[in-house]
Formats: structure tokens, C-alpha cells, sequence
């Protein structure tokens, strides 16, 4: 669900959309890098707890890398996917990596985004995302993770951004359908939830406290109903979750909401029901 951090399509209401869009956008990316120590973040018992956690990153080239592949070589106009590797690794290992492992990602990525010349320093990204993915941390799915987009001036000064909460893959048993069989017993839904903040938000530590309590108050949600129509399901979920950010003090930029019944088609993999809402 939060692939639009890295994937963003042309409709995602993101910072960049008033920006003229180049007709070749370079990308270098390494996906899923393992924290040699893990990280420190609440798990499904919001105990902050040392865990496995994942690390993504991708950096939006100012310029494609032309002259790199032309020579068969890397130079400055791109950037080491290796190099980029080790030395999130690295960011990471330390105590203090641990417990801002999402900053310390970002560190490793703009140090390798900045090109030393001798007539000032070369910042080749315009526009950095970071993810981290902690599996163990959800209850009900596949993980929960903090993602955030990094813009930059050709400097390497920071100009803007926005960060993003995800819940990924939770299965949830409801009594959802519309044919008599299904109204006999429950079945899996399959929810994916986002919620994107913008730049002003607080620390990604304080934002874990704040955030992952969502996952079980959104699967008590979508577990009590008993609804005919996803869409239905959908509106209902955004009306119930709106309390809740109001009483936990969350104010959403944008709020993405999925559900899919794997069961319901059997020669499919599930029908999908998708809403990208702004929040005010």
C-alpha cells in the first residue's frame, strides 16, 4: 500500500505533482536490506522492543545517468546500489541506528547522493525515500512499516516531504457478501491501510507510539461488521476511523484504504476495492 513512496502514480496528490515531470525519470533503488541489528520499536503489545526490520531506499536521479552507461561504468551522475547497501548496513548497526533507524537510513543515502567536487559539493538526488518494514510488529498481517519522502535543492538542502504509516496484509474474518452462502459464516478480508503526514510531523520514534495502536482498533473496525458490499465496508471503515485519529490527536494528509476478499472469486485472486481520500 505504500508503494506510491516509491512508485508514486501520476494521480497521488504528492508535493511533486506541480513540478513539470522529465520525459526519462532515473531511479536507483536496493529494497528489503536486512538491519544487521535490527530496530527498536513497539510490537503487538506496543512494548518498545529490539525486532527485525527491514530497510528500503530509492533515490530520483536530478539528472538520468547518461554518462555512466554510456562509458559501461559508474561515475557521478549515478550511485552505488552496493555502496548504498553496505553503508545503510552500516547506519544501522550502533545503538542510536536502532532507535532512528529510519534517519539513519536517510544519512546513508545522502551521503552517497553527495558528490564532492572541487568547485562545491554535487547532491545528484532530488528526491530520497526511505522505508522501514518491521514484520513482527503487526498482529494480524504482514508487517508494519514507516516510510518517508525527502525532497532536496540542487544543493542537498531538504525543501519538503512527506512521511507514511502502513499496515500491510491484514486478515481479518467478517461476515461480508451478498450471495446466501456468505451470509452463513465469515470469511478472510484482506485490508491494507495508509496514512500519509506531512513534513511537520514529529520524531519517526514518537510516531510509532502514536501509530501502530491503529492496526488493532482498525481490525476491531472491520471485524464487528456485517455488510454486504466492500464499498459499503470501506465507507463505513473511514467514517469509524475518523474518532479515532481525532481522539489520538492524528491529523492525516491522506488517508489509502484497500480491502480484497481472496474467497469470494474462485477463479481470481480476490476482487479489490480502493480509495486514496484526502483528510480534513
Amino acid at each position: 500500500m505504500d508503494d506510491h513512496v516509491f512508485n508514486p502514480p501520476v494521480s497521488m496528490p504528492t508535493p511533486e505533482n506541480n513540478q513539470s515531470s522529465p520525459e526519462l525519470q532515473a531511479i536507483v533503488s536496493v529494497r528489503n536490506v536486512q538491519l544487521p541489528s535490527g530496530a527498536i520499536a513497539p510490537n503487538i503489545w506496543l512494548e518498545a522492543k529490539e525486532q527485525p526490520a527491514l530497510a528500503s531506499v530509492s533515490l530520483w536521479l536530478r539528472n538520468d545517468f547518461t554518462s555512466a552507461a554510456s562509458q559501461d561504468a559508474l561515475d557521478d551522475s549515478t550511485v552505488h546500489y552496493g555502496e548504498l547497501s553496505k553503508r545503510v548496513r552500516a547506519a544501522c548497526s550502533n545503538e542510536e541506528g536502532q532507535r532512528s533507524a529510519l534517519n539513519a537510513i536517510f544519512q546513508a543515502a545522502e551521503h552517497m547522493a553527495r558528490k564532492p567536487k572541487p568547485e562545491g559539493d554535487k547532491f545528484v538526488a532530488k528526491r530520497i525515500a526511505a522505508r522501514l518494514t518491521l514484520p513482527k510488529a503487526s498482529a494480524f498481517g504482514e508487517g508494519l512499516s514507516m516510510s518517508e519522502v525527502r525532497l532536496y535543492s540542487e544543493k542537498g538542502e531538504r525543501t519538503g516531504g512527506f512521511r507514511t504509516f502502513v499496515c500491510k496484509d491484514l486478515r481479518v474474518p467478517t461476515l461480508i457478501g451478498v450471495n446466501a452462502y456468505e451470509r452463513k459464516g465469515r470469511q478472510p478480508v484482506v485490508v491494507n491501510f495508509a496514512v500519509d503526514f506531512a513534513d511537520e510531523a514529529g520524531s519517526p520514534e514518537e510516531e510509532m507510539k502514536l501509530l501502530f495502536p491503529l492496526e488493532r482498533e482498525l481490525a476491531g473496525i472491520v471485524e464487528r461488521t456485517e455488510f454486504e458490499t466492500l464499498e459499503t465496508l470501506v465507507d463505513h471503515t473511514l467514517k469509524e476511523i475518523r474518532p479515532v485519529f481525532e481522539a489520538r490527536g492524528i491529523k492525516p494528509w491522506v488517508v489509502h484504504l484497500k480491502f480484497e476478499k481472496p474467497c469470494a472469486v474462485p477463479f481470481a485472486d480476490a476482487p479489490v476495492i480502493e480509495v486514496h481520500r484526502r483528510w480534513n
